[in-house]
């Protein structure tokens, strides 16, 4: 890779909402279908890059499990890149360096909840989206060149891919269990993705840095890169579903009628009269919250804002970088 292909580490982004978010292709594809962005958001990269992964690997700011390896569709062992220590996995990042010189792919997990920038990007994107995304979660991925990380899969909430540096060649091979629940995951239905890979893939293309793909939850995917190394951050949209909704507020109705006596006397016992005005309230709120998208006025936040911005600064920048000067000795891929 090119030493000077990162820009320099920002702790906000400009424009402070991506201009991708509202792309008219985009907005009438959400919570619909896949959608393919080329070159729409090339200052993601100053969200995170390469540079920021070696700084936080080099200074001991990533341990197990929000840094894990994969190859080939398979968890590498913690064991093989870790050292416990006070009861803790601290990432060994020479065994790292070694595991993906070996084709090992680097999964770094919600980096939103410690990289400012990173979070800063998710915060907008949710707001772009609202109210129809619930949370957003930040994961990124560092593929060696000529390397897989993971088998083809689907996943249970939507997906944005933002390249971020390098190629990786992406195939999707749309959904055959529509929109997946959280307790449909794939693994459970091997079949299914086994049927659809029988079929030519519904979107077959390289990303390049800057390009954007959307996933609803539940398309089967899988990518791999050719000659050079990639980087890429996923976006995890949680929307806000009726389902959800409704899951949320039966939940609260369940607790209030816990404080009533008579619902834990034995069925054989003759019910007062008010539960069935209790029962009735709550199946017309449930109703109201299943056809309006103001959302529920009682809900929880789904995000902690009240972090301090001096926590999330990232930490110094190690001179030895060891992830660049891997990646020096691999080719540039073609142009």
């Amino acid at each position: 890779m090119n030493p000077t292909a990162s820009p320099p580490m920002s702790s906000s982004l400009a424009p402070a909402t991506p201009s991708w978010t509202e792309a008219p292709a985009l907005r009438a594809a959400f919570d619909r279908e896949p959608c393919l962005l080329k070159g729409a958001c090339h200052n993601a990269r100053q969200a995170w890059s390469i540079p920021a992964l070696d700084a936080w690997l080099s200074q001991g700011g990533l341990g197990w499990p929000e840094l894990r390896l994969f190859k080939d569709g398979a968890e590498l062992p913690a064991a093989r890149y870790t050292v416990e220590q006070d009861g803790q996995r601290l990432t060994d990042v020479d065994a790292v360096l070694t595991e993906y010189a070996a084709g090992a792919t680097l999964q770094t997990i919600g980096i939103d909840v410690f990289h400012g920038p990173v979070k800063a990007l998710c915060d907008e994107v949710a707001r772009a989206f609202a109210p129809h995304v619930e949370r957003i979660h930040a994961n990124a991925y560092l593929t060696p060149a000529d390397a897989r990380g993971f088998d083809h899969h689907w996943d249970t909430h939507d997906v944005i891919v933002l390249q971020l540096e390098g190629r990786k060649h992406w195939q999707v091979h749309g959904a055959p269990l529509p929109f997946p629940a959280p307790e449909h995951v794939c693994g459970l239905h091997k079949p299914l993705i086994a049927q659809a890979l029988t079929e030519a893939p519904r979107i077959d293309v390289v990303l390049e840095p800057g390009d954007v793909l959307y996933l609803p939850r539940g398309q089967i995917h899988a990518a791999r890169t050719a000659g050079a190394c990639s980087l890429h951050l996923t976006l995890g949209l949680h929307l806000n579903t009726r389902l959800n909704r409704l899951q949320a507020r039966w939940q609260r109705v369940l607790r209030q009628m816990a404080q009533q006596p008579w619902t834990h006397h034995a069925l054989s016992l003759q019910a007062p009269a008010e539960a069935e005005d209790l029962l009735a309230q709550a199946l017309r709120e449930a109703m109201a919250l299943m056809t309006t998208e103001t959302g529920d006025p009682d809900a929880e936040p789904a995000r902690d804002d009240t972090h301090q911005p001096d926590l999330f600064d990232p930490p110094p920048e190690s001179p030895q970088r060891p992830l660049r000067r891997h990646e020096q000795a691999q080719p540039e891929a073609e142009a």
